[in-house]
């Protein structure tokens, strides 16, 4: 195309590989690995050069095209350009930030593994992944799956695999679901309790730490070896013996047995203050996705106790506010669900 090369037909010549050796126009540039190709955009940071960024990922074979967009390309383009790119080269999917970002460790080492009718195996940099495509249907011999208008499958959730391995059965066996359980909002899985179940009661044991007040006179200070402290709440001042700093300094053996009595009874209050949080590993009971962390409204209930965590009530996907559903009985979790929805074109 010689002079005539544009930001959109060079965008466009990266998804269909049609570039030949033209690696570079303005700001954008390709990157090539043995099994990947990678586009990306210089960046500046006040006027200095500051690296690339990802815009897009090219992981196709001989026998299998697979692209996808960084989660999020679309700051690059007006979404007039967006339009027109899609227009001239269909549409593609974008991999949430969970699986990409562009910073991964030996990107340009990335490809497909392994493929068969309904999952594709791929690494990216050095996390293997298994995806599965969009099936309509139940039965594998005759299910519909969607294509994009690209031609690229459409692809709903995927599972990061533990450890590299070279074949989806190696991959399947190692993120197998777990058996009688209930996955909630595609964050965990979860154990049903029996009607009835009401979670353990906060600790004895930390209810009897936070019962008593540490006094450094308990602990063979004396008088002199101390001074008042003090601390302001709402309701007032309160003011309480402790140890000075320089006799804690000195170090001894009532110095150790009052800061492990200290460490004993801060343990003790952060159980008590984490016991019912509204948002947990990725899930929330927040009556709204912009609810104040202090406040007391909630659609649910999680409670964090020395047994496990429990979880009732309208619950949602942190990351995914739009992903929720109610439990009518209490749940206790038990593993991450290990499943990273891909957001659907359109």
């Amino acid at each position: 195309m010689g002079s005539n090369w544009t930001t959109e037909s060079f965008i466009n010549g990266f998804f269909r590989n049609t570039l030949g050796r033209k690696k570079v126009h303005g700001t954008y540039r390709i990157l090539e690995g043995d099994h990947c190709r990678l586009l990306v955009r210089a960046t500046t940071e006040y006027g200095t050069p500051s690296g690339n960024e990802l815009v897009a990922i090219d992981l196709s074979d001989k026998n299998n095209r697979l692209c996808f967009w960084q989660h999020g390309y679309s700051r690059n383009f007006t979404y007039r350009m967006s339009r027109r790119i899609e227009d001239s080269v269909g549409t593609y999917q974008s991999l949430p930030e969970l699986m990409l970002t562009g910073d991964e460790e030996g990107i340009l080492n990335s490809g497909i593994v392994d493929v068969d009718l309904t999952r594709i195996l791929i690494e990216i940099g050095d996390k293997p992944y298994l995806m599965h495509r969009e099936v309509v249907g139940s039965d594998a011999q005759a299910v519909s799956m969607p294509a994009l208008t690209s031609g690229v499958p459409v692809y709903s959730f995927a599972n990061q695999v533990p450890a590299r391995v070279g074949t989806i059965q190696e991959a399947a066996d190692k993120v197998k679901d777990p058996v009688d359980e209930r996955r909630l909002v595609g964050a965990w899985w979860a154990k049903a309790m029996e009607p009835g179940f009401v979670p353990p009661k906060f600790e004895q044991e930390h209810v009897k730490t936070l019962s008593v007040a540490l006094n450094p006179i308990d602990f063979g200070f004396t008088m002199e070896e101390c001074s008042i402290g003090s601390m302001s709440r709402n309701s007032g001042t309160i003011h309480g013996w402790v140890p000075r700093d320089n006799v804690i300094k000195a170090g001894g053996s009532q110095v150790q047995r009052w800061l492990d009595a200290i460490a004993k009874w801060n343990n003790a209050a952060d159980a008590f203050l984490g016991r019912n949080p509204q948002i947990h590993k990725g899930l929330s009971v927040a009556a709204s996705r912009y609810a104040y962390s202090s406040s007391e409204e909630t659609s649910g209930e999680i409670v964090v106790t020395g047994t496990g965590v429990f979880i009732t009530g309208i619950i949602h996907n942190q990351n995914n506010w739009d992903q929720n559903e109610a439990l009518n009985h209490w749940y206790k979790l038990t593993v991450p669900a290990n499943q990273i929805n891909i957001k659907k074109v359109g």
